[in-house]
């Protein structure tokens, strides 16, 4: 009978170091399997969106929600913005909102239970990664996705965001961005590109269209130019 010969130490750890260098080469794709999965749970978010943005305009007048309506009071800002507004389209009725654990308000104070709902980008949710020269890089509000309001200047208004949003009016609408991802409810160029946009997916940002289609863009592919195509439509 022949007795079992042990591992060595040295053996051993010529073992452990495979193992660590094959965890290190699975781990960044890993990583980017989950980045994707993130990335695609927020086009479906977005998706949810747009089908309550389009029922809201359905029952008036084909018009969207104001962006955020400053005048109306309500919970530390999520009864004056869109998300509110449509929130009924998504979940029913509004016996279902809670505040403040549905955490679409903007700014402090940063509840740390919310609500899952389609408001919520689940990147975000990991890290907000603010879109980089932004001056409020510090915001730490829940909210993850904001209506473009620059069509509503198409009314003549210089100031769009507490303006209900004709739907009809945006003849690019393959080109025409509706939703942005930012920490507040103005998704409109001032609001992405001066003060709350969000870059979470991998650098890039998912961007919902006035015809229902997402696309996942690099930051470099969004415009700056507030006239152009993609903010207001025509």
């Amino acid at each position: 009978m022949t007795a079992q010969r042990a591992f060595s130490l040295i053996e051993l750890l010529v073992v452990v170091a495979i193992i660590a260098v094959l965890a290190a080469l699975c781990m960044p794709a890993y990583q980017n399997a989950r980045a994707s999965a993130r990335r695609v749970e927020c086009q479906q978010n977005l998706k949810q969106i747009y089908a309550g943005l389009v029922s809201y305009a359905g029952e008036n007048n084909n018009m969207l929600p104001p962006a955020y309506v400053s005048t109306e009071t309500g919970n530390d800002g999520q009864e004056q913005s869109w998300g509110y507004f449509i929130w009924p389209y998504l979940y029913g009725s509004f016996s279902t909102w809670k505040y403040p654990e549905n955490c679409l308000q903007m700014g402090t104070p940063v509840y740390s239970v919310c609500r899952r709902n389609a408001f919520r980008c689940p990147a975000t949710k990991q890290k907000m990664v603010p879109v980089p020269g932004a001056p409020s890089t510090s915001v730490k509000a829940r909210y993850s996705y904001g209506l473009n309001c620059d069509p509503a200047r198409l009314l003549g208004a210089t100031t769009s965001r507490a303006l209900p949003i004709p739907l009809l009016s945006v003849p690019a609408s393959t080109t025409t961005a509706m939703i942005m991802e930012t920490s507040f409810p103005v998704g409109n160029r001032y609001g992405y590109f001066e003060a709350y946009g969000l870059i979470p997916h991998m650098g890039g940002v998912n961007v919902l269209f006035f015809d229902g289609h997402c696309e996942g863009l690099a930051l470099a592919q969004v415009p700056t130019d507030q006239n152009s195509l993609f903010w207001m439509g025509h």
